[in-house]
């Protein structure tokens, strides 16, 4: 009774703060039981951040995924301020949820943000809306158009060769010649133009690509408070406030740079609009599918689950126009962080570079690779294939799930993620034996035979895999084939050690720029 007349004699607002708080408490640890009382292991969740403190410790999602692995297992249980996680790096248990169960998760994280141009991002896209879209865009990609792009690929292929020369054989960064070139591949093919970013590294082109992958940022503790603000913000901010801040220019992506690919992208597609030639790349596709943008009510008319209008008729203007914005990005950033790791493992590897070149030789009967003969270049596959292992593009991949499932006696409730942590995956040494050791040989048939086919996924998992990845592997393979033909790559001064140390980032990105150098080769 003392201490009941002791709380009546607190001021009123010590007492609404007391219940505030604790109310506050037990709403921000209400779900924080979900997988230990399954007798799920994983790190001890904190109110509010859950374990977002703890990845900002390990640096990156691929340092951090490979502690989680090591220390609870292939399967465990983290959380995303209140909203529970389950990390999956066990192949088969992700072929049950991700490929099996797909209809329980068929969607990724809450991304709609309250702007249409990245709302209407195929990878932000749900359900049928989604399906309609991925379908809609996928014969940009068959044989038949990859061919057709081949020629454009082997011109900026050309220009990052005689660029490469130009260095005299001193050390470069890897990565500004790589995305020199990748951009000029996704400018070509997806929307038929010339950009020559490759000979001015301050086109405003690629300026605001890597402003809108916040890829220009300062170093030291300023980047690592930067990165760590917008891991924070895509993370831990709810939907709700997302959108909020959004209406302030704060997103995720550089909200600027945004809206100078959307106006390129406009004007892009409204020139062509008019053209009488037919061009045959992303462009023209898109134009082909072009429908008047729908109303509520229409006889074709859709509503998906965030309002947005669409149409089973063909694609809106918007629709089109964002998911060239997305192309433009994933076919620059993503390609030319891959490739700039593939040069450097070459580097680092003079035996493999070696085997790699000979082969090389021995499948071109002109200077130029046709693409039957690329398609016989085995090893060269295997190499690129060695180096997305060890170096994913997306560390991890993660899905909604949608509505309560039990999968081999683990209970995933709505609103629950799932997590396939590929980096884990990808160094797991149970899978893949030193898995530090880049060995191509690997992904030879003898060696592959009886592995998990979820056991290499650099390009997600399941339906809502890399839509681009054919388009990526060709022109990450032909520039290979060029450079390998004309220099022999080498370590220098500036070339990273192993272990590889990487930045704060979603993304596989180094921590320190990549510098090697190019001897021509003689004869």
């Amino acid at each position: 009774m003392e201490i009941i007349a002791g709380v009546l004699e607190l001021p009123l607002w010590a007492i609404l703060l007391t219940i505030a708080t604790v109310l506050s408490y037990i709403y921000l640890t209400w779900r924080h039981d979900t997988w230990s009382k399954q007798s799920i292991r994983g790190p001890k969740p904190l109110p509010l951040f859950g374990n977002f403190l703890s990845l900002l410790k390990h640096g990156s999602f691929a340092t951090y995924d490979k502690f989680i692995l090591d220390t609870y297992g292939k399967i465990s249980g983290s959380f995303r301020g209140r909203v529970p996680i389950l990390d999956i790096a066990d192949p088969e248990y992700l072929r049950l949820t991700m490929i099996k169960d797909f209809s329980s998760m068929p969607n990724r994280n809450d991304l709609n943000v309250g702007e249409s141009m990245l709302d209407n991002f195929m990878t932000a896209l749900t359900d049928d809306h989604w399906r309609h879209v991925r379908s809609s865009l996928t014969p940009t990609f068959t044989s038949g158009k990859l061919k057709q792009m081949k020629g454009r690929i082997d011109v900026c292929a050309n220009t990052f060769v005689e660029h490469i020369r130009e260095q005299n054989g001193e050390p470069f960064d890897s990565k500004m010649f790589t995305g020199g070139y990748t951009m000029d591949v996704i400018s070509s093919t997806a929307f038929g133009i010339q950009i020559d970013s490759q000979k001015d590294p301050n086109h405003p082109m690629l300026i605001n690509a890597n402003k809108m992958m916040n890829l220009n940022s300062a170093s030291g503790l300023y980047q690592k408070i930067k990165s760590g603000l917008r891991i924070a913000y895509f993370l831990l901010a709810p939907t709700f406030l997302q959108k909020f801040l959004t209406k302030f220019g704060i997103s995720i992506l550089d909200m600027e740079a945004t809206r100078y690919f959307k106006d390129v992208t406009g004007r892009i597609f409204d020139g062509r609009s008019n053209e009488t030639t037919k061009q045959k790349d992303f462009i023209q596709l898109c134009l082909n599918l072009l429908v008047d943008d729908p109303k509520r009510g229409d006889a074709d008319a859709q509503v998906d689950k965030y309002g947005q209008v669409w149409t089973t008729k063909g694609l809106k203007r918007e629709e089109i126009v964002s998911n060239a914005v997305l192309f433009f990005l994933a076919g620059y950033e993503t390609t030319a962080t891959t490739l700039n790791f593939i040069l450097y493992e070459l580097a680092m590897n003079q035996g493999v570079q070696q085997k790699a070149y000979e082969e090389i030789m021995e499948n071109m009967s002109s200077e130029e690779a046709t693409y039957e003969e690329l398609s016989k270049m085995e090893y060269l596959d295997w190499v690129i294939q060695e180096s997305m292992r060890i170096y994913p593009a997306a560390p991890r991949v993660e899905r909604l799930v949608e509505k309560d499932t039990s999968i081999e006696g683990i209970h995933l409730p709505a609103g629950c993620m799932v997590s396939a942590m590929i980096y884990a995956i990808h160094h797991d040494p149970e899978i893949w034996p030193e898995p530090e050791e880049f060995r191509p040989e690997r992904f030879s048939p003898e060696n592959s035979e009886g592995r998990h086919q979820y056991a290499w996924m650099p390009f997600g998992i399941g339906n809502r895999n890399c839509i681009g990845m054919r388009l990526a592997l060709l022109e990450m393979k032909i520039a290979l084939v060029k450079i390998l033909t004309n220099f022999v790559l080498e370590p220098c001064d500036g070339t990273p050690e192993k272990p590889m140390k990487y930045s704060q980032n979603f993304r596989m990105a180094p921590e320190k720029p990549i510098k090697i150098a190019a001897n021509c080769r003689k004869g």
